[in-house]
């Protein structure tokens, strides 16, 4: 199964804007997905890009500047499926060294694990790395297919010790133990499981999404389970280093990643978002949400009404950041892992019409007196083709190129939402 975390957010369908307990660190981003935090808390971002040979990493620091590491990566727009390829993680290793996880495309550097050298390197002072200069590359994909996957997608990936490489492949739906330099063996394959709805197809896929080390040894799995995305339908595995996999909690939907919080052990889990079929179908915007997990399975929602999110990081502090891949963004929850999360669930009707159109549009959302707001138009490959401030409720179109648009819009306040836009 190809991955499905960037392309299926071009169908978004919900017109509604909520404002709660989170402050946006980073815009303007090129489809954000993966975030981890490395051993001097920093916070390390991996964007896909747009398509255009353009995805980087990055260290993300808490004013919100970036920090280019590596630049130019493989990032591949698929015209016939409509989905970005490319990047999706980063991870820490011994030495001073650094894996990226590079996901399907054409490039040379693409379904494969990407190994820099940091040694010398200074964040912010240092010219940044090219794509180019790796001290290593191991082929994932050519060894996946080799096995007999027609799809590959190394997606992410955990450390154990300091020479065993745990990928996870979000396309051959496996978990491949990769020893450094390159020896790889598949440990563990997820299987599908029977559709219980008339919708799609017979079988639906379990597709791992995110590897996170256990304190103490082994693995926790989560899965994104394929169309129809069904609510309930996903779980989170506990794995062992040889591969055998164990259901840790069921029950759960559409889950993009994994997180310790550092300060109990707990387990938290981030939903992508709700797909529903109505109005159209759509995976729906403000319905991602972050669950505490505990040793005996026992679960709290500590966050929700934001996203779709694909991405979590927490830091030592217990602040908890999340990737908002469609809205270029990152946003922090200030301590989320100790607060108690009060959310404010204003909401504000936002609806465009005509719909389709072909020269003009209007926008109904009504800001408060002297709100600042700002609009922006992104076309389906991810790329910014507007952004102003929202004075006029008109908006001219008529420069734009057929195709499927969204239209979003931020408040000084924070709050964020969009709109599917067809221009004919």
């Amino acid at each position: 199964m190809k991955k499905i975390i960037l392309p299926t957010l071009l169908i978004l369908s919900s017109l509604q804007v909520f404002s709660q307990t989170f402050s946006v660190v980073a815009s303007n981003l090129r489809s954000p997905l993966g975030l981890s935090v490395d051993a001097a808390n920093n916070l390390w971002l991996v964007e896909t890009g747009s398509g255009q040979n353009d995805s980087r990493v990055s260290i993300l620091k808490p004013d919100g500047s970036l920090l280019p590491v590596i630049k130019d990566l493989p990032s591949f727009f698929d015209t016939i499926v409509q989905e970005i390829q490319g990047p999706s993680h980063v991870v820490a290793l011994p030495l001073n060294q650094i894996a990226v996880l590079s996901g399907g495309g054409k490039d040379v550097l693409s379904g494969s694990v990407l190994l820099y050298n940091l040694n010398g390197f200074t964040p912010g002072t240092s010219p940044t790395i090219a794509a180019s200069s790796t001290s290593a590359r191991v082929d994932i994909t050519g060894f996946v297919k080799s096995k007999g996957f027609l799809e590959s997608n190394p997606f992410s990936a955990a450390l154990d010790g300091l020479t065993n490489l745990f990928v996870v492949d979000a396309a051959a739906n496996s978990v491949i133990k990769l020893t450094l330099p390159d020896q790889k063996t598949i440990v563990a394959t997820l299987p599908d499981f029977q559709n219980p709805t008339p919708v799609g197809p017979p079988f639906i896929n379990q597709v791992p999404t995110r590897i996170l080390a256990k304190p103490g040894g082994g693995f926790y799995l989560a899965t994104l389970t394929g169309f129809p995305f069904i609510d309930g339908a996903a779980t989170i595995y506990s794995m062992t280093a040889d591969g055998v996999v164990m259901p840790f909690k069921t029950g759960m939907t559409l889950l993009t990643d994994l997180a310790i919080d550092p300060a109990s052990g707990d387990l938290l889990a981030l939903q992508l978002a709700h797909f529903d079929f109505a109005p159209m179908p759509g995976f729906q915007p403000n319905t991602a949400k972050i669950t505490r997990i505990k040793a005996d399975g026992s679960s709290k929602i500590v966050a929700e009404n934001f996203g779709p999110a694909a991405g979590m990081a927490i830091d030592q502090q217990g602040n908890v950041y999340v990737s908002a891949p469609f809205f270029g963004q990152v946003l922090k929850f200030d301590k989320l892992v100790t607060a108690t999360n009060s959310i404010d669930n204003r909401t504000f009707g936002l609806n465009l019409s005509p719909n389709p159109a072909t020269d003009f549009i209007s926008v109904g959302f009504e800001p408060k007196n002297g709100e600042k707001i700002s609009v922006s138009m992104v076309n389906s490959s991810g790329q910014v083709v507007f952004s102003k401030p929202f004075l006029d409720k008109k908006i001219d179109v008529r420069g734009l190129a057929a195709g499927v648009y969204f239209l979003k819009i931020t408040t000084e306040n924070g709050a964020t939402g969009a709109a599917r836009f067809v221009k004919e």
